[in-house]
């Protein structure tokens, strides 16, 4: 009978399996996941599978006659992706594939690392942290996901996100800015619009709304003036989390971003929100009327009735393109043929991320055609549902 194993031998068996020891190479995954601050194991294995998936078609492309014309089509489609990605520096060479494809490079991509590499960050996991935070964004989009995969053209549009006090700390250290610009901090991202995207400035206590947040240019695409609406939204919400005057502020930019649009989106005939009536009675949840632009509308819609009561019942996307079909709907009022209604879920705290979440508001928005709506609304509205549902504290 053996020897009872010792206090460091039986802690080396608890480590290591040693059944996988060869094709785990030893600690690589563990090295790879520290060094690249990999935060799920799941990510690691997925990259892992990717990685080998891609040296097996490469190795099965170098199997093909170099003088064939489908080995070199599909030969330089796949160069061309993977540099594309990031995952490879050059397209010269198939052998580059098997050799450089690896989880590494994949680990490479992700948000966190390339900010270190930018040196928006001095370390991955203070980069991790500031994502997480909803510092960074990528092009229009806030990133919140440290698993966030960054290609080689992404990688131009990472920044900081509007009103990110990172960037305006970076900026004062840089002496870019003096005293009074702190206050009126633009984002590159507006500026080409010319309109500043943190719209409020704080003097004595009174918080100032620079007016022309609300002008959208004269041929503007609807991508375009989604775009404007979050990103002044955004500075807007900054410093102020206050539901009443978010919202307020919000329906404005989206009347006026409407009535800049050419048909059908002109036509939007109201705007606005309903919130969740804290007065509901027990068991039967109902909206109420919240901030909007349009003619005056129905007070109170339970979850039971209209297209707003089935996107707040459901906590889903209503996007009907003929009202007078749709069952039970509401009509406030009569020029109204077509409707988007778009959930706003938030932390019942009113914070995101919080542990159980909620329907506090809607975005309605009304048109006065049929099929005033498609999937840019529906994408570009959610978005906003995103950001008002996180920005506010909500009753």
């Amino acid at each position: 009978m053996g020897r009872k194993l010792k206090y460091h031998e039986a802690k080396l068996l608890r480590k290591t399996d040693f059944l996988t020891w060869k094709q785990d190479n030893g600690h690589r995954e563990h090295d790879v996941v520290r060094r690249y601050s990999i935060q799920k194991p799941e990510d690691y294995h997925r990259y892992n599978r990717l990685a080998g998936s891609i040296r097996q078609l490469a190795h099965r492309l170098s199997l093909m006659p170099p003088e064939s014309a489908a080995r070199r089509k599909h030969e330089r489609l796949l160069l061309d992706k993977l540099y594309d990605m990031g995952l490879l520096s050059s397209t010269s060479k198939l052998s580059a594939v098997e050799h450089n494809v690896t989880v590494s490079a994949f680990a490479r991509r992700r948000l966190p690392v390339v900010m270190t590499r930018l040196h928006m960050a001095e370390t991955v996991t203070a980069a991790i942290k500031m994502i997480e935070q909803g510092q960074v964004r990528v092009g229009t989009e806030v990133v919140t996901d440290p698993a966030f995969f960054c290609t080689r053209s992404l990688e131009d549009f990472v920044t900081w996100s509007v009103g990110s006090k990172v960037k305006r700390n970076i900026m004062k250290y840089r002496d870019q800015l003096d005293d009074f610009e702190l206050l009126q901090a633009t984002d590159p991202a507006v500026e080409h619009w010319g309109f500043l995207a943190d719209s409020r400035v704080k003097g004595e206590g009174v918080g100032k709304v620079h007016a022309d947040a609300s002008n959208f240019a004269a041929d503007i695409t609807k991508e375009e003036a989604y775009e404007q609406v979050l990103s002044q939204a955004g500075g807007l919400f900054d410093g102020q989390r206050n539901w009443v005057c978010n919202l307020a502020n919000t329906s404005s930019l989206l009347w006026h971003a409407f009535k800049s649009l050419p048909a059908p989106s002109n036509q939007v005939n109201w705007a606005g929100f309903y919130t969740l009536d804290p007065l509901s009675p027990p068991g039967k949840p109902q909206l109420i009327l919240g901030p909007f632009h349009g003619k005056v509308a129905c007070e109170v819609i339970p979850f039971t009735r209209g297209v707003c009561g089935a996107a707040a019942a459901t906590q889903r996307t209503q996007v009907v393109d003929d009202v007078d079909k749709f069952p039970g709907h509401i009509a406030c009022d009569a020029e109204s043929r077509s409707e988007i209604v778009v959930p706003i879920v938030a932390g019942v705290d009113g914070a995101d991320g919080g542990g159980s979440s909620r329907v506090v508001a809607i975005i309605d928005v009304d048109c006065a055609v049929p099929d005033g709506f498609d999937d840019v609304d529906r994408k570009w509205l959610e978005r906003l549902a995103e950001l008002v549902g996180r920005s506010c504290d909500w009753p």
